[in-house]
């Protein structure tokens, strides 16, 4: 019986510990000038009014809603996301995007929601949202 006890607190513990180590993971690797939380199991980092020409590359490979707005972002280069397959929203407003080219959003299998305004796109390639599978809204 003592054993059970300890056993049942032992679970406890390690469930605490990997939820503590999941949040200081996400944290840990957020943009200086963004937040990252979480959310239920929603992981998102928002970036407001932040001097970003081009997406920072230290955003949590676990992120699955991706907010920038007000940056300075005027170009998605070619696998812009590829190291964040886990995405599910993508919402970039509010910058001077002009042109999206194919293979921006390879490999994002799980985005429903792209958003983009207010950014003055101009041109826009044929093959640019190739591969989204589950994308719901545009």
């Amino acid at each position: 019986m003592a054993w059970e006890k300890t056993l049942l607190n032992l679970r406890n513990v390690v469930q605490i510990l990997l939820v503590v180590s999941l949040r200081v993971k996400l944290g840990a690797c957020c943009p200086s000038v963004c937040q990252c939380g979480e959310r239920s199991l929603v992981k998102y980092i928002e970036c407001s009014r932040a001097n970003f020409t081009v997406l920072p590359n230290d955003i949590p490979v676990e992120t699955t809603e991706l907010y920038f707005s007000r940056t300075q972002i005027s170009n998605l280069v070619e696998n812009a996301f590829q190291q964040l397959p886990n995405l599910e929203i993508i919402e970039i407003s509010n910058n001077q995007i002009e042109n999206i080219t194919d293979g921006v959003f390879r490999g994002l299998t799980k985005l429903t929601e792209l958003r983009l305004p207010e950014n003055g796109i101009k041109r826009i390639s044929v093959n640019a949202f190739k591969g989204l599978k589950s994308l719901t809204t545009l």
